[in-house]
């Protein structure tokens, strides 16, 4: 597992609609729950950023928030504008390190895929992540997905394929396919390409009079 991330926060008063007034002042409305009552927060909202870009929803991060105690918190939750992206509101679930913990893991694959290469199919990849559950200390920071053995078509890997971390449990159907090369797709002809060949099976009319005549 990674190195513990750090983040700084305030204790919030502001609730409500007027917390669009933090965000113009560039700080981010939180929230931290789990174990213990609810605390409202607010936090940088750079920092805020490059916490969620950094831990997403895997890594733990200890949450140090002015005049109380560091909590160790999980980044269960944020929200951002529709289209201008910045962060709306971020909620942290603190976490118990001898409980443990359900969540999804994300998948990276390994190698290259000689199949594709060999037979011009394509790699169709049907799953992102994998459920686990697992103790806070024992959470990994990715699942390897070795696609070396992938040389025909139809040929995949599935989730009984890959090495589970010692102390994390899988969830995820272990039947269930990962990742699969797939046939190549036929390019459509496209409405040029079906303009010409017609025009070159068709006679022009003056040459078709002639040969009346």
């Amino acid at each position: 597992m990674a190195n513990r991330i750090e983040l700084s926060a305030e204790p919030r008063s502001i609730v409500g609609k007027k917390v669009r007034f933090l965000r113009r002042e560039g700080l981010v409305p939180a929230n931290v729950y789990g174990h213990e009552a609810s605390t409202a927060v607010q936090i940088a909202a750079r920092e805020a950023d490059i916490t969620i870009r950094r831990a997403g929803r895997t890594h733990l991060v200890t949450l140090n928030v002015a005049g109380g105690e560091s909590s160790t918190v999980q980044v269960k939750n944020w929200q951002r504008h529709p289209y201008k992206g910045h962060l709306l509101h971020v909620d942290f679930y603190r976490v118990s390190m001898t409980e443990t913990l359900r969540l999804d893991i994300p998948l990276r694959m390994v190698g290259e895929a000689p199949g594709l290469r060999t037979t011009g199919g394509m790699l169709f990849q049907a799953l992102t992540t994998l459920s686990v559950e697992c103790l806070p200390g024992d959470i990994p920071d990715g699942i390897e997905v070795d696609i070396t053995g992938l040389v025909d078509l139809d040929s995949a890997v599935h989730v009984s394929d890959v090495t589970i971390p010692s102390g994390v449990t899988l969830l995820t159907d272990t039947g269930d396919v990962i990742v699969r090369i797939l046939p190549p797709t036929v390019e459509p002809e496209t409405t040029e390409e079906a303009a010409e060949t017609a025009a070159e099976g068709e006679q022009p009319a003056g040459e078709e009079s002639n040969e009346e005549s």
